[in-house]
């Protein structure tokens, strides 16, 4: 069974200044990678459930060549993640592979 079978983009903003603090300008986003990896739904990784509505919390499988930051985004079909821990690196035999943990947020910045 193969894990990463659907189409990633990986995006990243620069970090601007702000009136208060810095933060990502994501109408300035680039395009870093469209890799195969998956975005799959992970309850135990969910620290506080506010209510049912509250953004989905997953991990993301990506290829292990994959240069994954805090605070990139990641587009999976319609749904965009935003990447809210450091990635790991999974280097056993042939199934390396960068997983991370993503929480969804809206297409509009």
């Amino acid at each position: 069974m193969t894990l990463m079978t659907d189409r990633i983009e990986l995006w990243r903003a620069p970090l601007v200044d702000g009136p208060l603090s810095r933060h990502r300008d994501w109408g300035a986003a680039v395009r870093i990678a469209a890799v195969l990896g998956s975005v799959q739904p992970d309850t135990a990784a969910r620290t506080q459930v506010v209510n049912e509505s509250s953004p989905m919390v997953g991990r993301a499988y990506l290829p292990a060549y994959m240069a994954v930051r805090q605070g990139d985004r990641i587009r999976c079909g319609s749904d965009w993640y935003e990447v809210i821990e450091n990635p790991e690196e999974w280097r056993v035999g042939s199934r390396a592979h960068v997983r991370t943990v993503v929480q969804e947020v809206a297409d509009d910045g």
